[in-house]
């Protein structure tokens, strides 16, 4: 089973208990799972930063403009 099969069953599990978006990202801030097929492949600077920093990291919609990739304006 490879990282992104396996990626995908756990939003499938998540995706089913609760009624948000969801992505997984690689190290480097590459979605390899989502909600949203269409962003698998996006780069996400939050989850970058949290890799970086080993950090939670609460994005309001504030700083979700602010940041680079998950479909904000940058």
């Amino acid at each position: 089973m490879t990282i992104h099969h396996l990626a995908d069953k756990i939003i499938q599990v998540i995706k089913s208990l609760i009624d948000e978006q969801i992505i997984i990202c690689d190290t480097n801030g590459i979605i390899i799972a989502s909600t949203n097929p269409d962003k698998v492949g996006e780069y996400h600077e939050g989850s970058e930063l949290v890799n970086q920093n080993n950090e939670q990291l609460i994005i309001t919609k504030q700083l979700a403009m602010e940041l680079k990739g998950g479909g904000n304006r940058h």
